[in-house]
């Protein structure tokens, strides 16, 4: 497995003997029906997310920004109807990462005169503090295009000076910066490069995460600056960007549409809603009795079932689970425009920092964003912080501003809340993924289980309970106990629904947690001094 090579200080789960990956499936032959073989492809999923106006970020967008550079230029080139000089090949080149085949393909056919390689700019390895991207400190995104040379103290010369004096003719930002040439390896001596040859990249934040980013401006330049190259002319059009969604599709209805929305503690106004929605069109119309969910003070979406009298001695009981997922939510906003932020909930910091993230805005819509990585997290010895208090650190959100006065022009403001984008996705069998099953799947539990029991259950007294925040310390849960008790109606049973993390993968000890997925219901034997 080819885990994002060049990163720096990856996470340590992610080495080839700590990972495995869950198909859904429980043996070999279910994995080969579902068209899965030795040597299929694993990648990260792929999904883009605008940050301001022009900044995006995506897994691997620094691999494929190149990509987007030439299909714009052939775009122009044929809205135009360019007169070129010569012979132009634009090449979309493999195996880039896994020693160059695709280039070294290219080379020894085609023998070019000149050579242009738009993509990725790889520091010299001579540099031991160097970052595995030339365009690491060297600008930020949204300042032009980075030239990569041998060495920036030496006067340029040939394509590369040709290059740099169009530029500067045109007044397109072009900076100067140290990068090895385009990696060729094998077993074989490589095709030299042509003796005009050079290099084209672009400045990116967060590189070789899942969380890097650039701005679609600097990819626009380069478009502009090969086509001028290539015709002596002007570009005639524009580029074109775009971003990726989610989708809910396989799978039982209620629990995707569930997990799909998004609610951290304390912001649980959406997912309510869908609850809300979901058990009020859910009784039979034959019905004679509609009970209706009611909203308490501390945001908990309470239904009552029963019409036991209160004098006789009917066991009470009592459902719960909870709406809430971990996020954050921001404190400030910094000087630069970045947003100073607090967390909601707590859990391994891996799983949130160098992640993409939604900013969710007071007047309903939301905003992309980066969650920053920890200080020092492209520095030699770095560890990830690690315990129960980790994702208290300090952390800030980086959304493509460079002060507060853009950042607020952005409508953000403190109190906005965080969450990182999520998708269900149904797997082989039975089996799904995705964010906030912690505690969506009690969420959906409970409301096949009103369905089942319909809105009329004589002889009894049954509360369903939908908490908030429950990820900052069970709050809601806490407010409506508190309620009950002081009215009379403390319940006789409580049966918290809510995910238990389990040991069953191949890389777990089975001494603790050992309960194996789709074996069904666990059920959590806790002492209440606990």
């Amino acid at each position: 497995m080819h885990l994002q090579p060049q990163r720096l200080n990856a996470p340590k789960m992610t080495h080839p003997d700590e990972l495995y990956v869950d198909v859904g499936a429980t043996s070999r032959e279910e994995v080969l029906s579902a068209g899965i073989d030795l040597l299929d492809p694993v990648t990260l999923t792929h999904h883009d997310y605008q940050l301001g106006s022009f900044e995006y970020t995506a897994p691997g967008i620094g691999d494929h920004f190149g990509c987007v550079a030439l299909m714009n230029l052939l775009t122009v080139l044929r809205l135009g109807e360019a007169k070129l000089s010569g012979t132009v090949t634009v090449a979309f080149v493999t195996q880039q990462w896994t020693g160059g085949r695709g280039l070294d393909r290219l080379l020894n056919e085609l023998h070019p005169d000149e050579l242009i390689f738009v993509g990725r700019l790889l520091s010299p390895k001579s540099s031991p503090s160097a970052s595995p991207t030339a365009s690491e400190n060297q600008n930020l995104p949204g300042r032009g295009i980075l030239l990569g040379v041998s060495d920036p103290a030496t006067p340029l010369a040939g394509l590369p000076a040709d290059l740099k004096r169009l530029a500067d003719e045109n007044h397109l930002s072009l900076t100067e910066t140290a990068a090895t040439p385009p990696r060729i390896a094998g077993y074989t001596k490589p095709v030299a490069m042509p003796q005009r040859m050079a290099q084209l990249g672009v400045a990116t934040l967060f590189p070789v995460t899942p969380a890097e980013t650039l701005s679609i401006l600097d990819v626009g330049a380069i478009t502009d600056l090969l086509y001028r190259y290539a015709t002596g002319g002007m570009a005639a059009g524009g580029l074109g960007g775009g971003r990726g969604g989610g989708s809910g599709d396989g799978g039982p209805p209620l629990l995707p549409a569930l997990v799909e929305t998004y609610g951290a503690s304390g912001h649980e106004a959406a997912v309510r809603k869908q609850i809300e929605t979901t058990l009020t069109t859910s009784w039979r119309p034959e019905a004679h009795t509609h009970p209706r969910p009611v909203t308490d003070e501390a945001g908990n979406l309470i239904l009552h079932l029963g019409d036991a009298p209160p004098g006789r001695k009917t066991p009470r009981i009592l459902f719960v689970a909870h709406m809430d997922e971990i996020g954050y939510q921001v404190r400030s906003i910094e000087s630069d425009g970045r947003l100073a932020v607090d967390v909601l909930g707590g859990g391994y910091s891996e799983y949130f920092l160098g992640h993409a993230v939604l900013i969710h805005k007071a007047h309903g819509s939301s905003i992309g964003g980066v969650l920053e990585l920890p200080a020092g997290w492209d520095k030699p010895g770095f560890e990830w912080p690690h315990g129960p208090r980790s994702m208290d650190e300090p952390a800030h959100v980086y959304v493509g501003t460079r002060s507060a006065a853009e950042t607020e022009k952005l409508g953000i403001q403190a109190g906005d809340w965080i969450t990182i984008p999520k998708e269900y996705r149904p797997l082989v069998g039975t089996r799904a993924n995705g964010r906030s099953f912690d505690d969506r799947v009690g969420c959906a539990a409970l409301i096949e289980a009103v369905k089942a029991l319909g809105p009329e259950l004589p002889g009894r007294d049954v509360t369903f309970i939908w908490s908030t925040e429950e990820e900052v310390g069970l709050k809601g849960a806490a407010a409506a106990a508190e309620r009950l008790a002081k009215e009379g109606h403390a319940p006789d049973f409580v049966f918290a629904i809510d995910t238990f993390v389990s040991s069953d993968s191949p890389l777990e000890s089975k001494r603790f947690a050992n309960a194996e997925i789709g074996a069904g219901f666990v059920i959590r034997a806790v002492d209440n001094s606990n």
